[in-house]
């Protein structure tokens, strides 16, 4: 299995996400444990949502034609295009 924690990086921005009072306090607890052995928190949960993002474009991709009621109308696309994706995150 490979590693999860990621080691620091360059160009981030911020973003604010309401989460259970218990994920909370779970994640400030591993942020504590993560820095303690040397770790960027940060970096790892960065790369975390990174991948969720992607799983969540895809499977919004697939919804896509679901959701137009199969019309092909011109609209923007709700998924975005692979080309287009931004893969650096923290990783």
């Amino acid at each position: 299995m490979r590693g999860l924690l990621q080691r620091k990086t360059d160009g981030t921005g911020v973003i604010s996400v309401r989460v259970p009072t218990a994920v909370k306090a779970k994640l400030d607890k591993l942020r504590k444990c993560a820095n303690l052995a040397g770790f960027n928190f940060n970096a790892t949960l960065a790369e975390v949502l990174n991948r969720a993002a992607n799983e969540i474009d895809e499977e919004l991709g697939r919804e896509e034609p679901k959701i137009r009621g199969g019309a092909t109308s011109g609209k923007i696309p709700l998924a975005v295009h692979k080309a287009g994706r931004n893969g650096g995150g923290a990783g």
